[in-house]
């Protein structure tokens, strides 16, 4: 008898043990976290990329980088504002998720002398303290929770969860980040009642953690300049509450929101069920206004004057001193395609010394045309530049999925819920 209890009882746990590790409610893979540190630079440095992912077969990061394993880190040095996607992939379909490294123009940005905490490791209901020091900036800002502060000096934190705290520090010249994480450990508790411990017990839960995933959470653009707006959209599971910070509140499970912040802001969406907490950030950077997306008026020429000559007032070409560049067109032909088909992007620009389409293109010159044919949904951005300095403006070239037959809108997942 006790031989048959000992092998009943190691069934029972075996079953137990594999209601772990069951992918989301549909069976498409879960990205639980996509994230970019720093997610700004200057020209010239790097940024490390670092993801994990559940219940894929393969996944794959764009652009330039293909496949990589379901978790793990790698090391980008962008020369421009780069969005990367990653994309993961099983037999039921495919879930994905963005992350925009920013890149500052090379003039000398903030410079953050330092930027710790300590201890790093505390006990829930415990302290620690944050210290750092800047200089060149003329806007400091720590968040979650601490807000704006001086340039120099330190902070008592003491969160419920682990915490990676985000400094941005902004000037005229652009905008810089630093980040420290402070670990935060439950205290040990003890138990007379009994000399054994209890048996495990695995619920069954649409994620391998039991906690909610967060299977997206963005801004677009996430780069603005003061006065102009950007779209914040999320998409969580799991969750019995979500909130968002900085006045937002809470939200449902997935949505959007016009958002039109005057500095620089760091948002952080906080999901929570009855296994505990999660969170996830997103900032939207506000540039000074000699940096910023340009959406620029109809251009309008004079009539032609006898002889085949324009009037005066035609500021197409000719001298370009002392103003940034024009974007007089950027579109696709067509916006919206299936997998496999081709668009036409076509662009003109005046007054640039030069002219990148991100992301894979490259260099090109003022005006033109281009045949592009991607896999997925792609927000291709073109950048012009001189001397008096930068203007972008993206265009987005929508490419639905498909699943066992079915169309998909290209900004759900397997699941239908709107990324």
């Amino acid at each position: 008898m006790k031989k048959l209890a000992a092998i009943m009882a190691l069934i029972l746990m075996q079953g137990l043990l594999s209601c772990t590790g069951v992918p989301g409610p549909s069976g498409t893979p879960v990205i639980t976290s996509f994230n970019a540190s720093p997610p700004v630079i200057t020209g010239g440095q790097s940024s490390i990329l670092t993801w994990n992912v559940n219940g894929a077969t393969s996944v794959t990061l764009s652009p330039n980088i293909g496949t990589v394993g379901n978790s793990g880190s790698i090391t980008v040095a962008p020369s421009s504002i780069t969005t990367y996607t990653l994309t993961a992939n099983n037999s039921y379909g495919s879930s994905m998720a963005s992350m925009t490294v920013t890149v500052n123009p090379l003039s000398s940005p903030p410079s953050i002398g330092g930027f710790t905490v300590n201890p790093p490791v505390i006990g829930a209901g415990q302290s620690a303290t944050l210290t750092w020091n800047v200089t060149g900036s003329n806007m400091v800002r720590i968040d979650p929770s601490v807000g704006n502060v001086s340039p120099s000096g330190s902070v008592p934190v003491s969160p419920d969860a682990t915490t990676t705290y985000i400094l941005t520090a902004g000037g005229t010249t652009g905008v810089v980040t630093g980040t420290v994480t402070l670990s935060v450990v439950p205290l040990s508790t003890y138990s007379t009642s009994s000399p054994y411990p209890t048996y495990p017990v695995y619920p069954s839960n649409p994620n391998e953690t039991n906690l909610p995933a967060v299977i997206s959470f963005n801004m677009d653009p996430p780069d603005i300049s003061p006065g102009e707006s950007t779209v914040m959209t999320w998409d969580v599971i799991g969750a019995d509450s979500v909130s968002i910070d900085n006045g937002v509140g809470n939200v449902p499970a997935s949505g959007s929101l016009t958002l039109t912040p005057g500095t620089t802001t760091y948002y952080q969406l906080t999901a929570t069920n009855g296994y505990g907490p999660v969170s996830s950030s997103a900032i939207v950077t506000v540039y000074p206004l000699n940096y910023y997306y340009y959406t620029p008026p109809p251009v309008v020429f004079p009539p032609i004057r006898p002889g085949g000559e324009r009037g005066e007032g035609n500021d197409h070409g000719g001298d370009n001193s002392g103003r940034v560049p024009r974007i007089e067109h950027f579109g696709s032909d067509p916006p919206k395609l299936d997998v496999g088909h081709p668009s036409e992007l076509q662009w003109r620009v005046d007054g640039a010394t030069s002219v990148d389409i991100s992301p894979d293109i490259g260099s090109v010159p003022p005006s033109g045309k281009m045949t592009v044919a991607p896999t997925h949904t792609t927000v291709y951005t073109i950048t012009a530049s001189n001397a008096n300095g930068v203007v972008q403006h993206p265009q987005e070239i929508k490419v639905p999925r498909t699943m066992g037959g079915k169309m998909m809108n290209s900004t759900t997942d397997g699941t239908g819920s709107s990324h």
